[in-house]
C-alpha cells in the first residue's frame, strides 16, 4: 500500500474530515513521501525524539501518532524539532498525525477503549466540544467501588476523588485533557467521570455536585487508540505494526 493510499483509508476509516473545523492539531500525512510503499508501521501516543528512534530501529516507513508536530502553526525549524524532522527525511519516515478523530471513534478511539476496556454497556456519545461529541457514557455490567475501578483498570492514576461512598453504575469517559468537561458528567447524573488530566478545581466541583472522578494521566488514557490502530493495521491492512510505549507519568 502505497501512503498516499493509507491516508485515503485513514481519512474514511477515522471520519477524519469531520474535524477539520473543530480540532487544532493537522490529522493526517504531517511528513511524508505520498508515493512510499508501506510495508511496517509504529504507533505511539507522542511525535517525540524517542518515537523517531523507534521507528528508525523498526525500519517503519510511518510513525503513526496522536500527537502530533503541527498544531494551528508550526514554530520555527530549530533545535529539536530540526533534529526531529531530520530524522524523519535522512530515513524517509512519514508522520502521520489523528487527535481528535482517534478520540472520538466508537471502535478505534480512546474513549470507546477505555469503555470495552470496562465492559461498559448502553454506551453512547458523551462530551460536546465545539459542537461534536468526543466521548463516551456507558453503565458497568454491575456495580463497583471507585477503588476497584481504580486498581483494576487506573493503577496508574494521577488522581482519583470519592465523593458517593457508594458503588459506581454510570460513566462518562473524555481521554487527555478534559477536566473542564467534568461540568457535562455532573450534567448527566453520571456517577463516575474519568478523564486524563487532573485539575485542582475539579475536587469542590466534583464534592458539591456529589461525583467521583478518576484523573487516568493523559499518557495512559490516550494509549488505547493508536494501539488500536496498530491492531487494525496488522489484522485488516497486512501491514506490520507495533505500538511503542514511551510513558510520560503523566
Amino acid at each position: 500500500m502505497l501512503l498516499k493510499n493509507f491516508d485515503i483509508h485513514m481519512q474514511n476509516l477515522l471520519s477524519i474530515p469531520d474535524f477539520t473545523r473543530i480540532d487544532p492539531g493537522l490529522n493526517g500525512i504531517q511528513v511524508g513521501d505520498i508515493s512510499q510503499p508501506i510495508t511496517s508501521i509504529i504507533t505511539a501516543v507522542d511525535a517525540c525524539q524517542a518515537s523517531v528512534k523507534a521507528a528508525i530501529e523498526h525500519k517503519a516507513q510511518v510513525l503513526f501518532v496522536h500527537h502530533g508536530i503541527y498544531w494551528q502553526t508550526l514554530p520555527a525549524i530549530t533545535g529539536p524539532l530540526f533534529s526531529l524532522l531530520q530524522a524523519l527525511f535522512v530515513h524517509n519516515i512519514a508522520l502521520y498525525a489523528c487527535h481528535l478523530p482517534l478520540d472520538a471513534h466508537p471502535v478505534h478511539g480512546n474513549n470507546a477503549c477505555i469503555a470495552t476496556m470496562m465492559h461498559l454497556t448502553a454506551t453512547k456519545p458523551f462530551g460536546i466540544f465545539s459542537g461534536e461529541s468526543i466521548g463516551i457514557q456507558g453503565s458497568l455490567p454491575n456495580p463497583m467501588s471507585l477503588q476497584d475501578i481504580h486498581q483494576t483498570y487506573f493503577p496508574q492514576a494521577l488522581a482519583t476523588h470519592n465523593a458517593r461512598n457508594k458503588p459506581i453504575k454510570t460513566v462518562g469517559i473524555i481521554s487527555g485533557g478534559a477536566t473542564r468537561e467534568l461540568s457535562q458528567a455532573i450534567s448527566a447524573g453520571l456517577d463516575l467521570y474519568i478523564t486524563g488530566d487532573a485539575n485542582h478545581l475539579m475536587y469542590h466541583s466534583a464534592q458539591e455536585a456529589g461525583i467521583d472522578f478518576i484523573c487516568g494521566g493523559h499518557y495512559a488514557t490516550e494509549t488505547l487508540g493508536v494501539k488500536s490502530i496498530s491492531n487494525y493495521c496488522n489484522n485488516e491492512l497486512s501491514i506490520k505494526a507495533e505500538f511503542v510505549d514511551i510513558p510520560t507519568g503523566l
